[in-house]
């Protein structure tokens, strides 16, 4: 299953607004192109730019929920309200709805012998209240596609997501049981879009029994992760030590709780994704071959510049049968791509977020030149107090003081402190 379009009314900041995604299967067809531009380099990677409060994580939140479509209610995901508070202090007696639809592009892994399918999800809330209802367009029997959404054994419907927070916990400090018995395996695999507190699966939790119940697919996993990796310039053989598995760089052994920050955030949603591939990976297939959607919240979380400009393409062309929604708000992941995988998200005034795309190009461009763009809506990208100096010189020495223009141009090729 992939998302094709996301259609969200009166959802927190979004009044009215549509985003169309690309994805592996997409056709690109005169009029996709013309709307979105011709097929991007990498064609199953869509990235939200906005600023704070701009509802990216609105977006992927509201993706998670649709592929649920009939079960959307009963996996209790939402641990905040959706609806738009302008609508509910409109309506009379605190009654107000909001509209979730989704245009979804199905393919064999989702047993369906459909190629697409719509979700569509009312909210209404009354007083502090939400309620979720899936609404049909079938005639009175409900479409039997979504049967397989009601189970988690199996690899139909697909979704994983990724929220800013990513805590992974040690192994043996993981409970399972609990997990299930709270939510079944399906709203799990998202829950950290909607939880900061929920932590991630551990390597050390199901890579070493991998090994021995499935050693192919355990081969698999290790490559991948290697792979992933080698921006990073580090080396990983599925080597255990002292119940951690050791990342190698420099010819030096690190545990995974001694890496960095940067480091354990990214492997840690890594080997979360790859735990749920291995199990939601048809039989006989290759892992790389599984599809789905990835929604993956500040994807340069504690990543090094260096680091951002790869990331994307790493795990883009790793697995390039998984479509990637993410968000940034780095110009360096944001120069990596091109206009096709890019969304803007702009709020208004109003409170309202509008949503767009880039009219330019911005793949190739410096980070500078990218902060300096629409984009971003910067002015410069020095600091305010020499920006205020270099304005005072440059008065000057348009009015002919010749010290004035001597300080400008000594400054302008140095920094503004007094190292005197």
């Amino acid at each position: 299953m992939y998302i094709e379009k996301l259609e969200l009314g009166n959802i927190r900041t979004f009044k009215r607004a549509t985003l169309d995604f690309v994805h592996p299967d997409r056709i690109w067809s005169k009029q996709v192109a013309a709307n979105g531009g011709p097929k991007p380099r990498l064609p199953n990677v869509n990235l939200l730019l906005g600023d704070n409060g701009s509802g990216k994580t609105t977006v992927l939140q509201t993706v998670a929920l649709s592929t649920f479509g009939p079960t959307a209610r009963d996996a209790n995901l939402a641990a905040r309200t959706l609806v738009r508070q302008e609508q509910v202090q409109r309506e009379s007696r605190g009654k107000a709805t909001s509209r979730l639809f989704a245009h979804l592009r199905l393919h064999e892994q989702d047993r369906s012998s459909r190629g697409e399918i719509d979700s569509e999800i009312h909210i209404h809330r009354r007083g502090e209240l939400e309620h979720l209802r899936f609404e049909s367009r079938e005639d009175r029997d409900e479409d039997p596609t979504w049967g397989s959404v009601y189970e988690s054994e199996n690899d139909a419907f697909f979704v994983v997501g990724y929220g800013a927070t990513r805590r992974v916990e040690p192994g043996e400090n993981l409970d399972m049981g609990a997990r299930s018995k709270s939510r079944f395996l399906r709203a799990q695999r998202v829950q950290s879009l909607f939880q900061d507190s929920f932590s991630l699966i551990p390597l050390t939790f199901w890579l070493p029994k991998l090994k021995s119940s499935n050693p192919g697919r355990y081969k698999q996993v290790i490559g991948l992760i290697a792979t992933l990796l080698k921006p990073g310039k580090f080396e990983f053989t599925g080597e255990l030590g002292d119940n951690d598995y050791v990342f190698r760089r420099s010819g030096v052994n690190i545990p995974f709780q001694s890496l960095s920050d940067g480091y354990r955030a990214f492997i840690g949603w890594v080997g979360d994704l790859l735990y749920h591939v291995c199990y939601g990976c048809p039989k006989g297939k290759k892992l790389v071959k599984s599809s789905g959607v990835v929604l993956v919240d500040e994807i340069d979380l504690h990543l090094h510049p260096k680091w951002q400009m790869e990331v994307i393409n790493a795990v883009a062309t790793t697995l390039p049968r998984l479509q990637f929604i993410m968000t940034s708000h780095s110009p360096l992941v944001a120069g990596s791509l091109e206009s096709m995988n890019i969304h803007t998200l702009k709020l208004t005034q109003a409170n309202t977020t509008k949503v767009g795309r880039l009219t330019d190009g911005i793949h190739g461009l410096d980070a500078d030149q990218i902060l300096l763009t629409d984009l971003f809506g910067l002015k410069t990208t020095r600091a305010r107090t020499k920006t205020t100096k270099l304005k005072a010189l440059t008065k000057k020495a348009r009015a002919g003081d010749n010290e004035a223009a001597r300080q400008l141009v000594a400054q302008l090729a140095s920094g503004a402190e007094d190292l005197g």
